[in-house]
């Protein structure tokens, strides 16, 4: 047993580091660069993060996407990266949509970490881009719905396959990703769970089904016949994989006949904010949603302050 407790390293200070190691690699003898069009790069650096050869880190294919999606579109503009065309390009974007500020900030930074490791970009660039990190001014809008809601819903389902992607969305707290990632062979009815093969980071892990909801899954496989252990478990109208975009639309389209906002994200909030207002445990809800932090779990329950005062008129 460790005599001293394990501190968990912060993003800034694992940047750091990585940054010291780049500064003393770039004390050795200088190396022509790999990738003098930067263009040339955007390939073999989405083949790194998606293999972990990168960070160590095995980055989900919508993160990779989308990074590599940011760095063309700065390319497209800009003949190759420098630190001030990235801070033009930044400043272009508004401060009050943070969110797309925001990940545009990380896509280009690990885009430029990859062409810093190929002698591709001076080392300086990290410490630079740090000074110019996006802070959100405004509070983050983290849409969540009541219990209410919910079943309301629920109620208003046109079809058993929505009701079976609102409850199980509302009961299991799995991503929109993972839940269309999921195939025959991650089921597992008799022992009632399904396995996430590959989450956020990575990491695969198991998650619980009700009894609805184990019901709901058992009538959709029944319905779909003879289905190969590696074929995808939901698809769309057209047989095609359901992927996130058409789950968004589904939920969406349901949310407006009620008036209710509401998306895969939010019935995963709802997830861990309805189960730690019933005194659930939230270090088994962490587990479930597959978080590395607790204090993400805890920023996902949206307990409201009617909720408390109602609650403590009975204590």
């Amino acid at each position: 047993m460790a005599l001293y407790p394990q501190v968990k390293d912060t993003k800034e200070a694992q940047l750091k580091r990585l940054l010291q190691e780049l500064l003393a690699q770039s004390e050795e003898e200088p190396q022509p660069p790999r990738y003098p069009n930067h263009l040339d790069a955007i390939d073999p650096w989405k083949r790194a993060m998606a293999s972990g050869t990168l960070t160590g880190k095995v980055f989900s294919n919508h993160t990779v996407n989308n990074y590599a999606r940011y760095a063309v579109e700065f390319l497209s503009k800009q003949e190759n990266l420098s630190f001030e065309n990235f801070q033009a390009e930044l400043e272009l974007i508004p401060p009050e949509s943070f969110g797309r500020r925001d990940k545009y900030f990380k896509g280009i930074l690990c885009f430029a970490k990859f062409l810093i490791r190929e002698h591709s970009l001076p080392t300086s660039f990290l410490d630079q881009a740090l000074a110019i990190q996006p802070k959100r001014h405004i509070p983050a809008k983290q849409a969540t719905v009541t219990e209410e809601q919910l079943e309301a819903l629920i109620q208003a389902c046109p079809t058993p396959f929505h009701r079976l992607i609102i409850q199980m969305l509302a009961s299991t707290g799995l991503r929109a990703s993972e839940f269309c990632a999921l195939k025959l062979q991650d089921v597992n009815l008799e022992e009632g769970y399904v396995v996430v093969q590959r989450g956020k980071g990575g990491k695969r892990r198991r998650v619980g089904l009700s009894p609805v909801c184990q019901e709901l899954l058992k009538q959709h496989i029944d319905k779909l016949g003879h289905l190969q252990a590696q074929e995808p478990l939901f698809r769309d109208r057209f047989g095609q994989p359901l992927n996130r975009d058409g789950l968004l639309k589904r939920i969406n389209k349901l949310g407006k006949k009620l008036g209710i906002d509401v998306s895969p994200h939010a019935l995963r909030r709802a997830f861990v904010t309805i189960n730690a207002n019933k005194g659930r445990s939230l270090v088994m809800l962490q587990m479930a949603c597959g978080h590395s932090d607790i204090k993400t779990t805890r920023s996902y329950c949206k307990t409201t302050e009617e909720e408390v005062i109602r609650e403590m008129k009975n204590w």
